[in-house]
């Protein structure tokens, strides 16, 4: 199953990015193969944005990490 999704943004202001946090080495091995996956899948795809948010991993109950950006 396909879907199709627009995100329209409204730039009212200047671009909002914040620095990339590091990331200890099991997280980082962990983020980079999700992001893999998703790009396979065609559920993301690479990004020139100024528009930038750091990416916050949560421990799920299976021992995996879920990927969430940090909007704060």
């Amino acid at each position: 199953m396909q879907y199709q999704l627009a995100e329209v943004i409204y730039k009212t202001g200047r671009p909002c990015a914040e620095r990339p946090r590091r990331l200890a080495p099991d997280k980082f091995k962990a983020a980079k193969e999700e992001f893999q996956l998703l790009i396979q899948q065609g559920i993301c795809q690479s990004s020139s944005s100024k528009w930038a948010s750091p990416l916050h991993m949560v421990p799920k109950k299976n021992d995996t990490w879920r990927l969430c950006g940090d909007y704060r």
